[in-house]
């Protein structure tokens, strides 16, 4: 078994509501065929409820926030299938932190 390439964390803290998302990010990642490189799981709170939906990619940290179903799959397209980082839906906190 292969070490997947990317841990993606759905926050299920009692006021994200993230769990609400997590079929349309696996059905994304099914859609992509990223599934085996991708590892997805339930998270509790992230510590950001105010910016919930919320979602944080490892390696990284790449946190993303205020999510919508459309939002789930532009990260699963662009982030994971093209290693781009999706700049207008990331928390102010992973802004900070990427190398320019």
């Amino acid at each position: 078994m292969t070490t997947p390439e990317y841990r993606i964390y759905l926050c299920h803290g009692p006021f994200c509501h993230g769990e609400t998302l997590r079929p349309t990010l696996v059905n994304a990642l099914e859609q992509a065929n990223l599934t085996a490189r991708c590892d997805v799981r339930a998270s509790g709170c992230q510590g950001r409820c105010d910016d919930g939906p919320n979602l944080t990619i490892w390696p990284g940290p790449i946190r993303y926030c205020r999510l919508t179903h459309h939002h789930v799959t532009t990260i699963v397209t662009q982030h994971l299938g093209q290693q781009q980082i999706v700049d207008a839906l990331l928390h102010p906190s992973s802004r900070r932190t990427l190398p320019e």
